[in-house]
């Protein structure tokens, strides 16, 4: 018999709760990286979608780690994913069949679809588990312990001094360390087949992670490093954009 996975029970937290508590370590970056490992596809999240006739409490995860953009709303509980089908075909694929979303017309270059979802609670451990297998958890071993227990046993968690530097004194990032970043950030965009970040764009991944690492960096010296001959080869040439190439496709 089919048993409904317990979402009440510790592991399961809300997404505002959730948010709250990284933005402790994390603060403005909190939802940025939310964002990214969420697109990942690895940790469990149960949400209501707003495309079935009958709302109940799903496991969403492959359907975010398919979108080709998410965006969370804390605030809301919530979770907004951003497609793109080549066809209707394809968008059911992926969809389902429960889903009973209302295709408007067809945009060049295949199907716009936008869905949302409510409700939205996450998997505290494997959360977990996950920032600090892409090394975005926090670092020092007390907070890891404290952020461990399940949501009613939350205290407000405190470095020891003697261990670690406050949140505020953050080193400064040495240039290998920020090529580094750089790299990483662009690596990752390109795994997710997204637009490689430009000059402007490549400030904030790169200080996030470089945050993960108890670096800092201004935007001015990321941008410094960005723009020498070596990462050239991974923007896009001056002039083209992503809606530009799509219209010059043949229909």
């Amino acid at each position: 018999m089919h048993r409904e996975p317990d979402t009440a029970s510790p592991q399961w937290v809300p997404l505002d709760e959730a948010a709250e508590r990284l933005s402790r370590y994390r603060g403005d970056f909190t939802r940025f990286v939310l964002n990214d490992v969420l697109a990942r596809g690895r940790v469990p999240v149960h949400a209501m979608r707003r495309d079935v006739v009958a709302m109940l409490p799903d496991r969403v995860e492959g359907l975010l780690a398919q979108a080709s953009e998410i965006n969370v709303i804390p605030d809301n509980n919530a979770i907004l994913a951003h497609y793109r089908f080549a066809s209707e075909q394809d968008a059911h694929q992926v969809l389902g069949r429960r889903s009973h979303f209302t295709w408007g017309d067809p945009v060049s270059g295949g199907l716009i679809v936008n869905l949302d979802f409510d409700q939205v609670r996450l998997c505290w451990k494997t959360l977990l588990d996950e920032l600090r297998r892409v090394d975005w958890g926090p670092t020092h071993e007390a907070a890891l312990r404290k952020l461990e227990l399940s949501p009613d046993c939350w205290e407000p968690v405190e470095a020891p001094q003697e261990a670690e530097p406050p949140s505020d004194t953050l080193k400064a990032a040495p240039d290998p360390e920020i090529h580094k970043a750089i790299t990483a950030a662009y690596d990752t965009a390109e795994a997710k087949s997204e637009k490689p970040p430009n000059l402007r764009e490549i400030i904030k991944p790169v200080q996030v992670i470089l945050c993960g690492q108890d670096y800092t960096a201004s935007g001015r010296q990321i941008q410094k490093l960005a723009e020498t001959s070596q990462y050239q080869s991974r923007r896009r040439k001056p002039g083209r954009t992503v809606a530009s190439e799509m219209r010059r496709k043949p229909k």
